[in-house]
């Protein structure tokens, strides 16, 4: 049983490092992922690792404080 299959998760610094990691196993458990992160290019990059790339929402978001 797959406690992940169709949860809505949100990962954040998702284009690199344990971000990264985190959405490719998400994704491999089928769950629908938001991934957030600074650079566009590097989550274009991850996105065509996707099997199921428009079950998942992609942002470039940079926060200001």
């Amino acid at each position: 049983m797959n406690s992940f299959k169709n949860k809505n998760i949100i990962v954040t610094g998702a284009s690199k490092g344990l971000g990264k990691t985190i959405s490719i196993e998400f994704e491999k458990l089928g769950s629908n992922i938001a991934l957030i992160a600074r650079s566009r290019n590097l989550l274009d990059d991850l996105k065509k690792k996707f099997k199921e790339k428009d079950k998942h929402l992609f942002y470039d978001i940079d926060f200001v404080m």
